[in-house]
Order: C-alpha cells, then structure tokens, then sequence
C-alpha cells in the first residue's frame, strides 16, 4: 500500500521524519517528476473542458501536456533503479530490503582472487542513480575466469576487453565471474543502480569504501548473516585509481584531487561523500562533517587511550589518525547500521558515524573493528562487545553452567541453520546459559583476564577449539 501512497507524496513521509544533515530533507528527482506530472494532468483536465472554444494552440497544449503527463508517469513508474531513501519498513524500503534479500539469498562460498587489480579507472555519472564504468587492469592475463565483487543491484550493462570484445559473465548475488577465452590485460565493466541505504543521487553521495560499489577482485563476503549487517572488515591491495565523477555536487574522496571531482592516487579502497558536507580542521587532521549538524569532533588524547586499551588486550596493532582524512557518516547510514560501522579505519582515511565525538570511543571501536568477522566466534563476540561498550553489569554469577546445558551451541554454526522448533528453542536457552557462563568467569577469573583471553582468541587465525569449549575451560 506505500507503493500507492507513493504517488501522492509530495511532502515529508510522516511528523515524526527528521532530516539528514548530509542528505537533507528527501528532495529526490523522482518528487520534482511527480509534481510535474501531477501538474501537467490538471492542466490537462482543464484544457479538455475549454476544448470546446477549441483553436490551434489550445490543441498543442493538449498534444503537450499529455505528452508531458505520459513521461512524467512512465518515469516515475520506473524508479525502482533509482536511489532513493525511504525511511518507512516496506519490503523495497530503507530499512528492510537489504535484510529480506540477504535472507533469501543463500550464501556462496567466499573464494580469495588469484590475480590482483593494478589500476582502476572509475568513471561514474550521478544523477537519480550510479552509472559507471570501470577500466581494470589485471595483472595476470590468461586466466579462465576472473573473480570480481560487485553490490548486487548494480545491474552490469556490458564488460569488454581492452580491444572491445564482449565478455561473458555471471552474477550469483554480489559475485561476479567473468569468462576470457582470450588473454586480457583489462576489462571495462559499464553497470548502473543504487546501493540501498548507501545513497548515491543528484542531493547526496555516501558511498563508503568498505561496500563494493566498484568491482573488487575475488568473491568476498560483504554480509554478516549472523548479526544481518555489513561487514566491513575486507581490505583490499593498494592499487592506482583514477576517480572521475558527474555531479552537481562537489565531491569528497579520500584520494587527492586533481581538478574538481577528480582524483588520483593510490589506495585499498576509495570512499566518496558529496551533499551538505564542508571540510573542516579538527585537532590537524582534515574532516569532512555537515555544517548544519551539531556534531563535534575532538582527537585530544588519543595516543594515551589507545596505549591503555589495547595493552589491556594485548593488541599490538598502533592507531595512528595523523595525515589521514575523516568523514563523518551521515544519520541515515547510522540509524540502520551496526556497532562496526561507527569507526572504520583504513590507511589514508577513517570513517566516523555521528555520534562518535571523542577519542574515547574512536579507539574503544577502532579496537572492536580488529576482531575479524566470522561466525565461528559471533557469541564471543557479542559478549565482548557489550563488555567493553556497556555498564558491566554487577550481577555476576557464583555457579558455572553444566556443560550439558551448553552443548548445542556446538552443534550448529549459526541459528538460522536450524529448522526444527525444539531445537532452536534449546539453542537460545543455551544462549543465555553461555551468557551466564561469561558472568561466573569475569567473576571468578576476572574482568581484564576474560576481556584479554577472549581477545586473543578472536583475533587468532587457528582455532583448536570452539568457542563454546574455549570460554568453557578458560581458567582450567
């Protein structure tokens, strides 16, 4: 039924909407379209009952306005390319879609590139939507089959090789295989469409560089299906790029600029933002944040606080903010986002949401965005996180939970493995059974040799046993 209202919305989709300082109040393209068409088909209406004094140039009139009110109409029908927020839960909206596709879409299996990406030359022309080409340079030339990611509602127009050939090619969700009986040195990838929450129109851009919006080599998992959220732990190979955009908005990137909404450099990964965002000094370092928000930023102390919590986990990896560009998410992104998405770091630029204001909080979620995203720890996880973001709680335990009453956990991988209602009803008693048996062992062993433990473990590569068993006999 939103859908219908759709066509009668003109102003703010409720009272209680609020807008986003980056993207502003939804003023998208597909809302002038409407207006017109609405428009032409009342001047429509009244032509027709003045048809009967009819002459030369109310006939043209006639001829024009329905021309006008028929594309007007075709146009809209056909915005679901378009990218657009709709903060409401309909199936297609802002805050649902990504969710109810990703459950639908079973999961393939993740498989690491064999050729590396040397140059990525990215032309995108913003308007409702991305419509882009990328020309990449492989390093290895006579592959079979070469492995890209790409978000999945980038719909690819063509691929060709340096010498204009068509390319075969698959999709299976975000990943993209494309078929070479010749020896390639490049591939051009022409696609278009939107990103879902990830905007990208003619009054915002928040294209961030941990979502593959451009092809990135391999089949990478960007879903967490435990937690239904992105992951944003992938790093790509730093590779030459060459950014060239069309907008009307003046955009900010991560990489130098060479003329306006122009870039070159080298990096992992390229992050674009463009709407009511203006640059800024913060404590040295550029930011990039909305002059109309009431965010403040301070970086005052951040070496200090980094020293102490990460020797109380042992992480020896530094968080050096000097020389690296800052931009600050917008509201929209946030609101539907997770606790990885409030501090994104990469070599030459960091990615804040907005309520992440002091160096407290950037280096307790620079810390969190270290532990690597897998499902074989997400219950550890959990506990850790709200640990080290929340008030402990003081109510800890004295008896430890049988190893019976937590068994199940090993069983399965992730809960929505389970179809057989007893079982998942036994699998979340034992889920809060595990969090139980966090509280006896921060109790009995102690806040900073749990937190310390559990981290070392999360972060390590070669587990011997499983989480369940490892927080089980944790202290002997």
């Amino acid at each position: 039924i939103l859908n219908i209202f759709d066509w009668f919305s003109f102003l703010a989709p409720n009272l209680n909407y609020v807008a986003d300082s980056i993207y502003g109040i939804s003023n998208e393209l597909y809302r002038w379209i409407l207006a017109i068409g609405w428009i032409s088909a009342l001047l429509l209406t009244v032509s027709l009952k003045l048809k009967k004094n009819s002459n030369s140039i109310l006939t043209f009139m006639i001829a024009l306005l329905l021309i006008i009110s028929m594309l007007c109409i075709m146009r809209f029908a056909n915005r679901e390319n378009d990218s657009i927020i709709k903060k409401d839960f309909r199936t297609t909206g802002t805050l649902c879609s990504e969710i109810l596709y990703r459950r639908e879409k079973q999961q393939s299996k993740e498989e690491k590139s064999n050729f590396s990406i040397i140059s990525c030359d990215l032309k995108i022309n913003v308007i409702s939507q991305i419509q882009a080409t990328a020309r990449i340079k492989v390093d290895l030339h006579n592959l079979d089959e070469y492995h890209f990611t790409l978000w999945h509602s980038l719909r690819i127009d063509e691929i060709t090789d340096e010498f204009g050939r068509l390319c075969s090619f698959n999709r299976d969700g975000d990943f993209l295989t494309i078929y070479t009986p010749n020896v390639v040195n490049e591939f051009h990838i022409t696609y278009s469409g939107n990103c879902g929450k990830y905007f990208s129109n003619q009054q915002g851009i928040a294209l961030p560089g941990y979502i593959p919006y451009y092809p990135w080599a391999g089949h990478i998992i960007v879903w967490d299906e435990y937690h239904e959220e992105i992951k944003n732990d992938h790093r790509n190979p730093t590779s030459s790029f060459r950014i060239e955009i069309t907008s009307p908005l003046v955009v900010a990137c991560n990489l130098p600029s060479v003329k306006p909404n122009t870039f070159e450099g080298c990096a992992e990964s390229i992050s674009l933002y463009a709407g009511l965002i203006a640059p800024t000094m913060v404590d040295g370092e550029l930011c990039y944040s909305s002059p109309v928000s009431d965010y403040h930023l301070s970086l005052e102390g951040h070496e200090t606080i980094w020293d102490n919590l990460s020797s109380l986990v042992g992480e020896t990896h530094d968080l050096d903010l000097k020389g690296k560009t800052i931009f600050i998410q917008p509201e929209t992104i946030m609101v539907n986002g997770n606790i990885r998405e409030r501090m994104v770091s990469f070599s030459d630029h960091i990615i804040l949401g907005s309520w992440v204001t002091n160096a407290e909080t950037i280096c307790l979620y620079y810390l969190l965005n270290l532990i690597p995203q897998r499902n074989e720890t997400y219950l550890l996880y959990d506990l850790f996180q709200t640990e080290m973001t929340s008030n402990p709680s003081n109510n800890k335990t004295n008896q430890k939970p049988s190893w019976e009453s937590l068994s199940i956990l090993t069983q399965y991988t992730l809960p929505n493995e389970i179809s057989d209602e007893e079982a998942q009803e036994a699998f979340a008693a034992a889920s809060v059974n595990f969090k139980s048996l966090w509280n006896y062992q921060i109790k009995t062993l102690g806040s900073d040799t749990v937190l310390k433990e559990v981290y070392q473990y999360m972060i390590s590569s070669d587990f011997n046993q499983n989480q369940i068993e490892f927080l089980y006999n944790l202290g002997g």
